[in-house]
């Protein structure tokens, strides 16, 4: 019997609601997550434990580069 919970309109592995990226600072590896799932067209969110006023300058820098 099928699962009745699958949906074949979707692509396996693909989120069905947003993506929660979560480090301890969410100030840089959440942060970059989150911005890559957007560029792909994901629903994406990120957090931190102990979340950071600013994101690391070295990512923000990172980021930016072609």
């Amino acid at each position: 019997m099928p699962d009745s919970s699958s949906d074949s309109s979707r692509s396996p592995g693909l989120a069905k609601g947003p993506v929660l990226f979560v480090c301890i600072e969410n100030a840089g590896r959440s942060q970059v997550a989150e911005a890559f799932a957007r560029k792909y067209g994901l629903s994406a969110l990120s957090a931190g434990t102990i979340p950071s006023a600013r994101i690391n300058p070295i990512v923000v820098r990172g980021m930016l580069e072609r």
